[in-house]
């Protein structure tokens, strides 16, 4: 074709017809990529909802800790592995990248609904911190800073369930600096609100933070 046009010329028929083609391969390759990636996390999730026993992070008093990840936790990261190797095959750095980031994206936000579904005690806080950092470390493989940073992030929320003195935990959620501006601390109060305790220190949690003064308790007639 090159001795017959000049390919920098945009405005010839046959550059603008190729250039159309390119940008429309692209579209149904990111369209593909998204479909796929959507499937895939819908998979994700469905493993861990069902593969995470109900007491996952609320055990009996008296069961031994586990500090290993729970089943639904080493489950997930196996099926993502899975892909993400077929993937790395058969794509470009700059494709692999872009799914890695929306893997991460959607992986984050599928972790936060399924604490949030959860009831945590003070035992189970430290699964939810062994889940959480095993998750850390299968993104941190991937080197994509963006995402490993909001990972890290997520590993540091896990401390709010093992912190037992109230005033304590009220003052962790008051510092906004301790997750790197990526919560807000009424998105902490919406996690800590899933602690088994949750009703025995709520009043003294709302006084640290919101210097409160709660009287008796009154009847109003």
């Amino acid at each position: 074709m090159a001795p017959h046009i000049d390919r920098t010329d945009f405005l010839h028929p046959v550059v603008r017809e190729k250039k159309r083609f390119e940008d429309a391969l692209d579209d149904a390759v990111a369209a593909g990529l998204n479909a796929g990636t959507a499937v895939l996390m819908q998979q994700v999730e469905h493993v861990v909802i069902t593969l995470t026993p109900p007491r996952a992070y609320y055990p009996p008093d008296d069961e031994p800790l586990e500090l290993g990840p729970t089943r639904g936790c080493r489950a997930a990261i196996a099926c993502l592995e899975v892909h993400c190797r077929l993937l790395k095959g058969s794509a470009g750095k700059e494709v692999l990248e872009v799914f890695y980031q929306e893997v991460g994206i959607r992986l984050i936000a599928i972790l936060h609904k399924h604490i949030k579904r959860q009831i945590i005690s003070l035992n189970g806080g430290f699964q939810v911190i062994a889940d959480l950092n095993t998750y850390h470390a299968f993104i941190a493989s991937l080197k994509v800073p963006q995402i490993t940073s909001d990972f890290s992030h997520l590993k540091m929320l896990g401390h709010v369930y093992v912190v037992e003195d109230a005033k304590d935990l009220a003052q962790i959620v008051r510092d906004v600096t301790r997750y790197g501006g990526a919560y807000r601390p009424e998105d902490i109060y919406e996690f800590i609100q899933r602690r088994s305790d949750w009703k025995k220190i709520e009043k003294t949690v709302d006084k640290t933070m919101y210097n409160l003064s709660f009287k008796e308790d009154c009847v109003v007639c």
